[in-house]
């Protein structure tokens, strides 16, 4: 569905990546750990078609086509889409405003009402975008307006960080059911407790650990998880080598 071939990728003056490949089939979970600064989030960005992140060196394949110089509203109608680390605050729009034009674009809300009550976000309906909401509740309606594009392909940019144990849990049964309907996600992660969670339900398929710019560590989530818990991302590079 997705692929990322020997990524090099800048951003401004910095080289952030260095080399990343990683691919991920039809409705498979993949998760990205790895330290601050590693490049997760860049990553991401650049699957998506961000205009700052320049592509020095690799390829980009999504459903069986080079889109590494396509810009990113393309991606977006192919089935791509991305929920951002920090969602920012709009003024003067209203979440049920967004979303009645984005039924426009994207279908009936009804059709993914589903996530609405995963992530439980009608209470936020009438008020302004993103303003003056908890980290929680922003990541929540990020995730809700991500699942209304009805992607092929979600990447996902830490929904789990900085949010409390409710918001968690809603996390993670989102997360189990885009897979479930086949949707691919590639989500970058800190929550080692979610994390382990989701593997305890069989719901990731592959973990790859960034450092540096580089995949220094790539498989199943069990050992890794394991290993990334005892030892941390360092530790568990040098035991892969």
């Amino acid at each position: 569905m997705l692929s990322a071939e020997n990524l090099h990728v800048d951003v401004g003056a910095r080289t952030v990546l260095r080399g990343v490949s990683l691919e991920a089939g039809p409705g498979e979970l993949h998760v990205i750990v790895g330290p601050n600064g590693a490049g997760k989030s860049t990553l991401l960005n650049t699957l998506m078609g961000l205009s700052r992140c320049h592509v020095r060196k690799g390829r980009i394949i999504f459903k069986g086509r080079d889109v590494t110089r396509e810009p990113l509203y393309r991606r977006a109608r192919m089935g791509l889409a991305l929920a951002h680390q920090i969602p920012p605050g709009l003024r003067g729009l209203t979440l049920r405003e967004l979303v009645s034009a984005m039924e426009r674009l994207y279908g009936s809300a009804r059709e993914v009402e589903w996530a609405a009550e995963i992530l439980d976000v009608k209470e936020f309906m009438d008020r302004p975008l993103f303003t003056g909401m908890s980290g929680g509740e922003r990541k929540r309606v990020e995730l809700y307006l991500t699942v209304l594009q009805r992607p092929q392909v979600a990447l996902l940019d830490e929904p789990d960080s900085g949010v409390d144990i409710d918001t968690l849990e809603r996390i993670e049964r989102l997360l189990i059911e885009l897979r479930r309907r086949g949707v691919t996600v590639i989500l970058v992660s800190h929550t080692l407790y979610m994390l382990e969670k989701l593997a305890g339900h069989g719901a990731i398929d592959r973990v790859h650990v960034l450092l540096e710019g580089r995949v220094a560590a790539s498989g199943p989530p069990g050992p890794l998880l394991h290993a990334l818990r005892e030892g941390g991302f360092h530790g568990l590079a040098a035991t892969a080598g």
